[in-house]
């Protein structure tokens, strides 16, 4: 309790003592202290607001590819795997179809959806393949994973747009004069743009995503030796992922 004193002239009063908080506050410096405080208020909080963005952005990305992608087995399976690959990238031939044959029991009992994703990082010739992946999905949908195949086992030379075009022919297209009035549309450029962006925005956050990683549930791996292994963990789970596949996969967002 404050101690009253008393003044010369007989009257008592409680002497004036200002507390810590108003001396800081008096001191020359708290100006430049307040203004950093509340700055880094809202550093924190546009960091926080913008990650939260870039994830909902990656989702709706993720959600809008899977619906056009090239797929193997039932599109709304449980558990998805998303292989990253590139139509130009000839030795990725081999693991494209090595990881269709891993997966080949999931996929015939409706338990694994395989979803090809072109990453385009090898120039003109893979995006010319993602212009196609698009118009004939939106012309010929059925045949989609038949073409993607089909370049996988034809892209040991120089993918050219005629090349393309005969691939889908000798694998039973027939819808080759919609697709080709599709191939140089804006709608084929911009699927084949924000295909890649998707990619790009995954490396902005530091996910090492190229030709021969593979994603379950949105978590990517690059060493395929335990894929089997956490596909079949993942389907006995009803699509949750182990927690030690967690541990050493990379959240893609």
């Amino acid at each position: 309790m404050p101690k009253m004193v008393q003044t010369e002239y007989g009257e008592w009063y409680v002497p004036y003592r200002p507390s810590a908080l108003r001396n800081i506050m008096g001191q020359i410096w708290f100006p430049y202290l307040a203004f950093f405080i509340v700055f880094a208020i809202f550093a924190i909080m546009a960091s926080i607001t913008e990650k939260v963005y870039k994830r909902r952005d990656l989702i709706q990305s993720r959600e809008h590819l899977l619906q056009v992608l090239p797929v193997l087995g039932n599109r709304n399976a449980a558990v998805k795997v998303l292989e990253f690959t590139d139509y130009a990238c000839a030795f990725c031939s081999e693991d494209h179809f090595q990881l269709q044959k891993t997966l080949k029991p999931y996929i015939d009992r409706g338990e694994v959806a395989l979803f090809t994703l072109n990453v385009q990082k090898l120039g003109a010739r893979s995006s010319m393949g993602t212009h196609h992946e698009y118009c004939i999905q939106q012309h010929d949908p059925a045949h989609l994973g038949l073409f993607a195949d089909g370049v996988f086992r034809h892209n040991g030379g120089l993918l050219e747009e005629e090349v393309y075009r005969k691939i889908y022919q000798n694998t039973g297209g027939t819808r080759l004069k919609q697709v080709d009035a599709c191939l140089n549309t804006s709608e084929a450029l911009r699927h084949a743009n924000a295909q890649k962006s998707y990619v790009e925005k995954l490396g902005v956050q530091s996910i090492q995503i190229s030709y021969g990683s593979v994603a379950i549930q949105d978590h990517a791996i690059r060493d395929l030796h335990q894929l089997e292994r956490w596909v079949k963990e993942t389907v006995a789970q009803n699509g949750k992922l182990p927690a030690e596949f967690k541990r050493e996969a990379q959240r893609l967002y």
